[in-house]
């Protein structure tokens, strides 16, 4: 049951407020039991943009080569069962994210006690 499977991740900074992140992985071709899974993939990048300080945009491309397809093949003396699912079509989303906290937080000094010195 050895299968090969990797996964790339890369971080590109564009400017001071955009970055570029391609991530990828690829299963190989592996046996489970009396079935063959055959290899599958995928592509996506991302593009993230802070327009201020609380607003960033987010555009993903999403499996873009539509290689995220499961198949899945079981051939006995007395059994044959090809079974094909597709996980996800190519898409395209777009998020946004509004940070309502406070940037400009004050830390607190922690006072501490003579039962924390005894331990």
């Amino acid at each position: 049951r050895n299968a090969l499977g990797v996964t790339f991740t890369q971080k590109f900074k564009l400017n001071s407020m955009t970055n570029v992140e391609v991530f990828s992985n690829y299963n190989g071709k592996t046996i489970n039991g009396n079935r063959l899974v055959y290899p599958k993939g995928t592509l996506n990048i991302a593009l993230r943009r802070e327009v201020s300080d609380v607003w960033t945009f987010t555009l993903n491309a999403i499996n873009i080569f539509d290689t995220q397809e499961n198949i899945w093949v079981t051939d006995t003396s007395n059994l044959y069962q090809r079974i094909n699912f597709d996980t996800g079509d190519p898409r395209i989303n777009l998020s946004a994210v509004f940070n309502l906290g406070k940037s400009n937080l004050k830390t607190i000094k922690a006072k501490t006690s003579d039962a924390s010195s005894r331990l």
